[in-house]
């Protein structure tokens, strides 16, 4: 015995864009574990001190200033009918998603775009994230345009993702980013990322949990952050990847950045 129901338009929307990945797109991801007990712990403390002020506004960021700093991994590859050409993006903005339920009670994941992440602060972007986590699901849904999508017929959707694949111009002023972040920070959960397909490049923070590790000499329980870099290898080579790795981790693991970054771009 069994039930056959249709995908709901956000599984659709889901499925469509992991299909597009599968077929235009090379993943290649790198798994890291970094020390960041010192920046979760300041972190707790300016939340305390001043409201909330979380990891995944760090990360978002810290990833912003990379893409900066690394232009090539602000590049994304696109499928047109006659040739295949790389976009280089002259702005850096990110696509995360907040969990939200509907009005049926399933979980809906909600895509957002955190605008020109090289001009904002950590607290203005944490500022953005809580917005989007509070906010009435239907003033959301319209600010995201995911209530117009809803409307969109099956086969329509289809060929909105075609396009996607295809024409900057087009993707640009739907959706508007040039990179990702999960927005989805888990602890003690011993999970690790997998295979993840992507379209552009794109952030994995993922489990923060206690470990013992040695530290200036002596052994010393540390909370660790379990990371992934994900990018198109058709885009960006190994090298790149490694030597984005090394630059993320001294900015996302040091206190220094953190405050001078805090309340300042």
């Amino acid at each position: 015995m069994f039930t056959r129901k249709p995908l709901t338009k956000n599984r659709l929307f889901i499925y469509h864009m992991l299909r597009r990945s599968r077929l235009s797109h090379s993943p290649l991801s790198i798994n890291y574990l970094w020390d960041a007990h010192d920046v979760l712990e300041r972190l707790e403390r300016l939340s305390q001190e001043n409201g909330k002020v979380g990891l995944t506004a760090l990360v978002i960021k810290a990833t912003g200033d990379l893409l900066s700093e690394h232009p090539r991994l602000n590049t994304r590859l696109f499928q047109g009918f006659f040739r295949l050409e790389l976009v280089s993006y002259h702005h850096v903005s990110c696509s995360t998603v907040v969990a939200r339920k509907d009005s049926t009670g399933e979980e809906i994941l909600l895509p957002l775009v955190i605008r020109n992440v090289s001009q904002l602060s950590v607290r203005q972007i944490q500022e953005q994230l809580t917005h989007y986590k509070t906010v009435s699901l239907d003033n959301l849904e319209q600010q995201t345009g995911v209530a117009k999508s809803k409307k969109f017929p099956d086969w329509l959707m289809y060929w909105i993702h075609r396009r996607f694949r295809s024409d900057p111009d087009f993707t640009q002023k739907q959706i508007g980013s040039t990179y990702a972040v999960s927005a989805l920070v888990h602890r003690n959960s011993g999970a690790v990322a997998g295979h993840t397909p992507v379209i552009q490049t794109s952030f994995f923070p993922g489990n923060i949990e206690e470990r013992v590790v040695p530290y200036r000499g002596e052994p010393a329980i540390r909370k660790m952050l379990t990371f992934t870099i994900v990018v198109d290898h058709c885009v960006v080579d190994g090298s790149d990847i490694y030597q984005a790795g090394f630059s993320l981790q001294e900015k996302l693991c040091s206190v220094d950045y953190l405050m001078a970054k805090v309340d300042s771009p």
